[in-house]
């Protein structure tokens, strides 16, 4: 079954909603009649480039996103997003250890580690298979320490068989030797 693309009145009304605001009070705080705004919202009418503009600002989102060419409201990630499939939160986070990376040994622990975790080959998966529930977690446990002493990594917490890692950068779990 093939997905539809949501209309631009549907993403509209979306957006103005994920924003806070009622029809009414966007209405008012873009100048746009309520009655106007409501054809918008029906689709009965096309955008122009000026009230396209007006709308993407006060949603504080991009054009794109307005037009259902962008998954993504925030125009800062949106290619990041497209590139990576990552969700927005991922791509927050990676933004805000990066942000702060030349100032904090744990935002710089935690990119230093992301991006080690991602060039290991095979480690992702690995890693993937073990936060998810699994059946095998004795052949998870020895692929991951068999990965670890591979990549010539160490362990920053010790790890027992039957543990579930949960949120890999929180807890450091591999530091580049």
């Amino acid at each position: 079954m093939k997905m539809q693309k949501a209309t631009k009145g549907a993403i509209l009304k979306h957006r103005i909603r994920e924003m806070g605001y009622t029809q009414e009070e966007f209405s008012e705080v873009t100048g746009v009649a309520y009655s106007t705004l409501k054809k918008y919202l029906a689709d009965k009418c096309p955008y122009d480039v000026d009230l396209l503009e007006l709308f993407a600002e006060k949603l504080e989102c991009s054009y794109d996103y307005l037009m259902g060419y962008s998954k993504s409201p925030d125009r800062n990630l949106q290619s990041v997003k497209d590139a990576t499939n990552l969700s927005d939160k991922a791509i927050e986070k990676l933004m805000e250890y990066a942000k702060y990376y030349e100032k904090s040994e744990y935002y710089k622990l935690n990119i230093d580690t992301t991006s080690k975790i991602i060039e290991s080959e095979g480690l992702v998966d690995t890693i993937a298979q073990y936060i998810a529930p699994v059946q095998e977690t004795e052949m998870a446990y020895a692929q991951i320490q068999q990965l670890i002493a591979d990549n010539n990594y160490s362990l920053r917490i010790p790890l027992e068989s039957g543990v579930m890692i949960t949120v890999i950068n929180e807890v450091n779990l591999l530091k580049y030797q």
